[in-house]
């Protein structure tokens, strides 16, 4: 696994939002938010976010970076924070199971003594590669 550290810099997004109640509604959500957001995207990276801060839900975010946006009255200004320390992993292509990956990921982060939490980041460049990303603490 080629996994990075690195801190991550704050995202300005034009936007989809949803929110889900379980982990497994995510994929769901992820495909309603990307065939809103891809016929805007155009040649744009893609930015989904994952935020399971909240106990009692997921947000699922999917957007382009907020200069490059057409305007719509349907995407919102969103924000990810930036965040000091950071994991990065690149892939060639989405994992048919990110979910799968990130236990993977976050297997290995455990015998370095970290851990992920926050905000996750999956980065879809136009290419179709995909950078996973999660800022991390000592567990």
């Amino acid at each position: 696994m080629n996994l990075t550290q690195q801190p991550l810099p704050a995202m300005q997004l034009a936007a989809y939002q949803v929110r889900v109640l379980d982990e497994t509604e995510i994929p769901g959500a992820v495909a309603e938010l990307r065939s809103k957001l891809d016929p805007l995207a155009g040649t744009n990276a893609l930015t989904l976010a994952f935020d399971g801060t909240d106990d009692d839900a997921i947000v699922v975010t999917a957007g382009i970076d907020a200069t490059a946006a057409e305007s719509d009255d349907q995407l919102s200004a969103i924000t990810l924070p930036a965040e000091s320390t950071a994991i990065s992993v690149r892939f060639d292509e989405m994992p048919p199971q990110p979910s799968d990956v990130w236990a993977t990921i976050d297997a290995h982060l455990a015998t370095l003594g970290l851990r992920t939490h926050g905000i996750h980041r999956h980065l879809v460049a136009p290419d179709g590669s995909v950078t996973l990303q999660a800022p991390v603490h000592d567990a």
